[in-house]
């Protein structure tokens, strides 16, 4: 935790995904757990979010845990659909 209270969030892992259609093309979606919040607080991201944010996830969790430090992104930015 920060002085002023605030707290870096990252991806822990990937627990679902999904994909959903539009005229033109297909959207990936992952639902994410974070770090600091449980399974029920998991959010769906799509896939170029989590690839522009957080380059390099995607490719090495293959669903599994992950846990990295270097990501510094706060959680007040993230989008959530």
């Amino acid at each position: 935790m920060e002085p002023d209270l605030s707290y870096t969030e990252y991806p822990l892992r990937i627990l679902d995904q999904k994909e959903r259609g539009t005229r033109r093309k297909v959207v990936k979606m992952y639902k994410i757990q974070w770090s600091h919040h449980t399974e029920e607080e998991a959010t769906w991201e799509t896939e170029d979010y989590l690839n522009r944010h957080y380059p390099g996830f995607l490719s090495s969790t293959s669903g599994i845990s992950f846990s990295p430090p270097q990501f510094n992104h706060p959680i007040s930015g993230r989008d959530s659909f």
